[in-house]
Parts: C-alpha cells; sequence; structure tokens
C-alpha cells in the first residue's frame, strides 16, 4: 500500500498523494502547518512524468517519444532536446543554442561522444562489456585490464605508466605497485579489516579495532553515530552532539572551542556559530538561500530567476548582478561599484573572452583564451596576457614517495607522514592532527596558524599580527585584527569573492577564468592592484599598499610565500604542495603535484576536488 503520510522524529508530517494508478502526484511537506511547502507531479498516458511545479508553483514540463524523454522545458522556456534509438539510447543532446552533442553506441557500449565543435572521445570494450580503452580529444589512449575474476588490475595511461592492483584470497586490496616501481601494500586480519599499510619508502601505519569494528581513537553513541574522536598526543579531541532530528548540533573541539549549528523544520541550517562569531541564514519556499548575516555586518539578500539561477546579491547599498544565456551560461557580472565583466564562449562551453569595463570610463583590460582542436587551453590575448614563465630549475630530486628531495640542489626533509619539516631555511611544524601549525626561521616562528573543528583556518599570525576569520561553510566572510573588522561580500560558490574592506578603503574583486584576481578596484571603480602569475601561481602584484591575500585561484597568499587551499598548502614556486594528499591513492599516484602538472586548465580549491575551469562558467552556484 502507498504511503499516505511520514512523520519524522521531530514530529514534523509529511503528506503524499497519488491517482487511480497509484502514481505519487503530490508530495506536502510540514503538513498542517504555515510552512506547508507542495510539489505536484503530473503523468501522461504513458505514465512518465509530464510536469513538475516545485512549491514556487514554477513548472518543468518533460516530453517523451517512445518513452525516451526527448525534450525538458525550464519555467523560463529554455528547452533542451534529444533524440534516442529504438533501444532507448540517447543520440543527440540539443541545449537551448542549439548546440548538439552527440552519441555513438554499438549495441550496449556507447563508444564515441561528439562535442558541439566535433570533438571526440572513443570508448572500447571487450566481449564481456567491459571498458578496456578509452581516447581522449587529443588521441591519447588509456587501457584497464582485468583479471579472471572481472577486477580491474592494471591500468596503463596514454605514457605507458602501469599501477598495478594485486588482492588476497578474500579480495581485498593487498598491493598497488606504482609507475616507478615501488608500491604500496596492506594486509587485514581474518575479519578482512585492515591492520598495515606499508608505503613505497616501507613506512608502517598500523590499526587496532574493538569489538565493533570501530578505530579505537573512536567513540559511538548507542545508534552507531562518531560522538567523540580522540587524537594522539596534543591532538586532543572532537565531541560531537545530535538532536532527536539526527541532526549534529555541536562540535566540542578541546583545542579550539565549540562549533554549533541550528536548524529549521526542514533541516536547513539557520545559525551557524563559533567562537568567532555567529552567521544566520534564511531560505525561500525552494530551499534556495535567500538571506545571510555575518556577525555585526549588514544582512546579504540573495535574488534569483525563474529557472533558479542567482541574479543579484545585495548587502546594504551594494549590489553584485548577473546575467545569463538560455543556455544558463553566466554573459555578465556587474559588482557594486558598477564595474562590469562580460563572459565570451564557443559551442563547446568553453570561455573564450573576459572583458572589463564601466559604462562611461575606458576599458579596464580584458583577456582571450584560443583552443586547439582537442580543447586544450594554447594561446592568450588581450591587455593582461601572463608575461612571465616559472623560473628555471635544476638540482632536483625525488624518493619513491614522491617527495621532492632536493629543490635546486637544496636539500628537503621529511616526517614519516610526509609533511615538510625543512627546506634549507626554515622549519614546518605540524600539529598532531597533520596540520600546519609554525613556521620557523633560525629559531623564531615567522607564522603560526590555529583551526577549527571542521578543519579551517581560524587564526593566522605573521609579521606579529594576528587574524582571525568568520566562516560561511568554506569561505571567510569577516577578518579580524584587533578592534578592526574587514567584511568580505562572498557568492555562493567557492572562492566566489567580489568586495572586500583594504587598508586603502572598500575594494572589489576582476578574476579570470581560474577565479584569480587580476585587478582590484575601488569604489570608483578605478584600478588600485594588479595581479600577474606565472602558470603555477607564482605571484607578482603592481604595489603592496593593499592587503589583499585572495590571488591565485582566489586562494589565500600568506607572507611565507605559501598559499593555503584549505586541506593543505602549496609552493608555487616548486608547483607542488608541502604535504602529502590526505586521500593518499584516491588522489592519484602522486600525493604532492598540483591539478595533476597542468595549471593552466584546473583549479584545486579544497586541494581534494579537482575542478575543469575552462570547460564552462555555466551557472552552478548551489542554493543551500
Amino acid at each position: 500500500m502507498a504511503r499516505r503520510a511520514q512523520i519524522d522524529p521531530l514530529g514534523w508530517r509529511t503528506d503524499y498523494a497519488y491517482d487511480g494508478s497509484g502514481r505519487q502526484t503530490q508530495i506536502k511537506a510540514m503538513a498542517g502547518t504555515s510552512e506547508a511547502r507542495t510539489t505536484t507531479l503530473v503523468y501522461n498516458a504513458d505514465g512518465d512524468v509530464a510536469s513538475m511545479t516545485d512549491p514556487l508553483n514554477r513548472t518543468t514540463r518533460f516530453g517523451y517519444t517512445a518513452c525516451c524523454l526527448t525534450s525538458v522545458t525550464d519555467p523560463l522556456g529554455n528547452v533542451t532536446n534529444a533524440t534516442c534509438n529504438a533501444a532507448g539510447q540517447r543520440l543527440t543532446l540539443t541545449d537551448a543554442l542549439n548546440h548538439t552533442t552527440t552519441f555513438i553506441w554499438t549495441g550496449e557500449d556507447l563508444t564515441q561522444i561528439s562535442d558541439p565543435l566535433e570533438r571526440n572521445v572513443y570508448f572500447r570494450y571487450d566481449v564481456l562489456g567491459r571498458m578496456i580503452a578509452a581516447q581522449d580529444v587529443q588521441g591519447n589512449l588509456s587501457r584497464l585490464e582485468y583479471d579472471v575474476l572481472g577486477r580491474a588490475v592494471k591500468s596503463i595511461d596514454p605514457l605507458g605508466n602501469t599501477v598495478q592492483t594485486g588482492f588476497d584470497a578474500n579480495g581485498n586490496v593487498a598491493a598497488i605497485l606504482l609507475p616507478h616501481g615501488n608500491g604500496v601494500t596492506s594486509t587485514y586480519d581474518a575479519r578482512d579489516r585492515r591492520v598495515t599499510r606499508t608505503d613505497a619508502l616501507g613506512q608502517v601505519e598500523r590499526w587496532t579495532y574493538d569489538k565493533m569494528d570501530r578505530v579505537t581513537t573512536y567513540a559511538y553513541d548507542a545508534l552507531g553515530r562518531s560522538t567523540t574522536t580522540t587524537f594522539p598526543g596534543m591532538g586532543g579531541s572532537v565531541t560531537a552532539s545530535y538532536d532527536a532530528g539526527n541532526r549534529m548540533v555541536a562540535l566540542a573541539d578541546s583545542v579550539s572551542g565549540t562549533l554549533g549549528w541550528s536548524y529549521d523544520s526542514f533541516d536547513q541550517i539557520t545559525a551557524a556559530n563559533s567562537p568567532q562569531g555567529t552567521i544566520t541564514y534564511g531560505y525561500d519556499a525552494a530551499g534556495r538561500r535567500t538571506k545571510m548575516q555575518a556577525a555585526t555586518q549588514a544582512q546579504v539578500v540573495y535574488g534569483y530567476d525563474t529557472a533558479d539561477r542567482l541574479t543579484e546579491i545585495t548587502q546594504g547599498t551594494e549590489k553584485v548582478s548577473f546575467a545569463y544565456d538560455p543556455a544558463n551560461r553566466r554573459i555578465t557580472q556587474t559588482l557594486p561599484n558598477h564595474v562590469q565583466t562580460a563572459y565570451t564562449y564557443n559551442n563547446a562551453n568553453q570561455v573564450t573572452g573576459l572583458a572589463w569595463g564601466k559604462a562611461g570610463q575606458a576599458a579596464l583590460g580584458s583577456l582571450g583564451y584560443g583552443y586547439n582542436t582537442v580543447g586544450q587551453l594554447v594561446a592568450q590575448t588581450g591587455t593582461h596576457v601572463p608575461q612571465s614563465l616559472p623560473t628555471a630549475s635544476s638540482g632536483n630530486s625525488f624518493d619513491d614517495n614522491n617527495r621532492q628531495t632536493k629543490a635546486n640542489n637544496v636539500a628537503l626533509s621529511y616526517d614519516e607522514s610526509g609533511h615538510l619539516l625543512n627546506d634549507g631555511s626554515r622549519s614546518y611544524i605540524w600539529d598532531d592532527r597533520d596540520r600546519l601549525s609554525k613556521i620557523q626561521q633560525s629559531g623564531t616562528t615567522i607564522a603560526s596558524f590555529s583551526y577549527d573543528a571542521l578543519g579551517r583556518r581560524t587564526v593566522k599570525t605573521e609579521g606579529g599580527t594576528s587574524t582571525q576569520y568568520l566562516y560561511d561553510g568554506q569561505d571567510p566572510v569577516q577578518e579580524t585584527q584587533g578592534s578592526t573588522v574587514n567584511p568580505i561580500l562572498t557568492g555562493l560558490g567557492i572562492d566566489q569573492r567580489y568586495a572586500r574592506n583594504d587598508t586603502g578603503g572598500r575594494t572589489y574583486f576582476l578574476t579570470d577564468h581560474l577565479g584569480s584576481t587580476r585587478l582590484l578596484t575601488n569604489a570608483a571603480g578605478n584600478v588600485v592592484q594588479r595581479y600577474e602569475y606565472d602558470p603555477y601561481g607564482a605571484t607578482t602584484q603592481s604595489s603592496t599598499a593593499y592587503t589583499n591575500p585572495y590571488q591565485y585561484t582566489g586562494r589565500e597568499k600568506d607572507l611565507s610565500g605559501l598559499y593555503y587551499y584549505r586541506a593543505r598548502y602549496y609552493r608555487p614556486q616548486w608547483g607542488r604542495f608541502i604535504s602529502e594528499d590526505p586521500i593518499k591513492l584516491a588522489g592519484g599516484v602522486n600525493g604532492y603535484i598540483y591539478v595533476k602538472d597542468s595549471p593552466l586548465q584546473y583549479n584545486d580549491p579544497l586541494e581534494r576536488v579537482m575542478n575543469f575551469a575552462l570547460v564552462t562558467l555555466t551557472y552552478t552556484d548551489e542554493a543551500s
């Protein structure tokens, strides 16, 4: 029998309605309250969803041909079309600007994808339907091999580098052989729990477990939720608390203090509390964030169009506005000082140009991007083309764990966890949670850092000045230095930054395709600071009059020259991180390189998830 209602642990009711065929036609959350939100579904004669109307009464419509979804019409009337073959496999996908991507199938296997610029990707399969090769738009071939049990045991990249995987008798990954000939091995107990991991240098990590198969440094409640994590040495502990709705309401860190969260009846965060201050939030009936207020700042208000695209951000008298084309690509961004960024694209949605300017004033500059037939960025034009290349280096060496042991003939040292300890002139000190805590030179501390329970850097002390950060999610929205408070106007996406108080007054950010700050402008729309970067982010700025740290790819540059990439610190002169990737081999066979050595095409705001920065600026800001 179809479920008619559901009541959650907090007592909130959701009602469901059905038609005569048993199809769900309505979902009403928070039923019986003034906050009730209704979503309605309508079906065609074949039983397919023909339209969906959300709680704001916006309708998205779906069209079908022989049960194949062939059109989606958004609430603004923009249509995405598709065609299918007799087997229901998609053959074409055409966006609202009539740009078509084509798919070719052999039986049940997808063998080719052609983008709107007719750039092709090919796939090959064995007789069992397993993918054994993929050829990218550059013609580079990657291959996979399988064992008799169907497990992938060998991957070969286009350069012939091979990674092999070995399994024990129980199917656990026992060994990974890396391209340089060394590898990583693991052993397991009788219950298939990993008990050791030995890296390429022979260094061993060990695990022990309690009777519930849990690592002994963790404590759990009766519902199996992690409640307390105890770190080794001086790392302290973090204790989580939950409400009756299974929502985390507090993280008490014995080192950094307590983080707390409040929620509305739709499980949306309405307040986030930290030792640095409180941020409150508001939402509309569609669950989109409509308000945010940080500490003592004026409230930030968000506006959207019918297609859920962010159209404006307002704080007090300041407003940032956005416009889009029918394919949902952002075509203009206008800052509070009326300086506008205009974007152009090719048919494959790659950014081909950025132009900065203000009506009635001389143009502030431009950047153009050119691509080859396989989609690689091969040319930059305009008034802000980078002029510098990375400084030539020699006398570099690396060990079997991919750690750089010499840079320009200067010896580097690391601890067993892969953290840089000394670079020949400075020492790096790490806490017992594997976070950089101090940098010392000639025995004197020149920088120190503190973090909260979520790993966010909350205090930075450099040059005798301490800066505290108040976060909205992953981004600081306020910096405090003594009695001075610098508010930052940010967007809904990570590292989207529009305005910040600086020593010379309010400044506004103009960024490139990677999110790197290229120009700072003042309230009158005049350029007051310029930034230039080599491909790996070594930075040159036009003056030192401004304190803005948000530079290469929007990340924070410290006085040490390191960039803070959240999970790790990055040294642009080396093009490498100074510690190993915390997710180990899941991040790739080399745990130190930056964005697969392709810094012109990618960025990595969390230093865990690599973003392809050049494909498109299609609207992806989430409202939650």
